[in-house]
């Protein structure tokens, strides 16, 4: 199982945005879940993790950066971001629409999820989980 977010197919692009959604949503949650077990066998109270919204937390804090990845991802071939290359590295990097439309289409996969795990720390968080 990969977590790479590629193009998807035209044909099928929703649902393989969906699916590696839904998988890259279940690793950070197995990660996140793992975490609260962990520390429940280092000593911890599970109250006290409870009353502080660790899960929930670590999931706003996962959300966030699948935000800042898709937004880079999107934000990396911008005409701004060309021109920048252009100055600091003096690349001759053309700037065309083409290549801004692939990579907001390369950063979907990653603001679809963190919004799901923005969600679902909102609702973990009114369920003091």
């Amino acid at each position: 199982m990969t977590l790479v977010a590629t193009k998807p197919a035209s044909k099928n692009s929703f649902r393989r945005l969906l699916l590696w959604t839904l998988k890259a949503n279940g690793v950070v949650l197995a990660v996140d879940l793992s975490a609260f077990g962990a520390f429940l066998a280092l000593g911890f109270d599970a109250a006290g993790l409870a009353a502080n919204h660790f899960v929930s937390t670590t999931l706003l804090l996962a959300s966030g950066i699948a935000f800042l990845v898709g937004g880079a991802i999107a934000f990396g071939s911008g005409i701004f971001s060309t021109r920048a290359k252009e100055q600091i590295f003096h690349k001759e990097e053309q700037w065309s629409v083409q290549k801004l439309k692939k990579n907001e289409q390369r950063a979907h996969p990653y603001l679809l999820l963190a919004f799901v795990l923005f969600v679902e720390s909102i609702l973990f968080s009114l369920f003091a989980v």
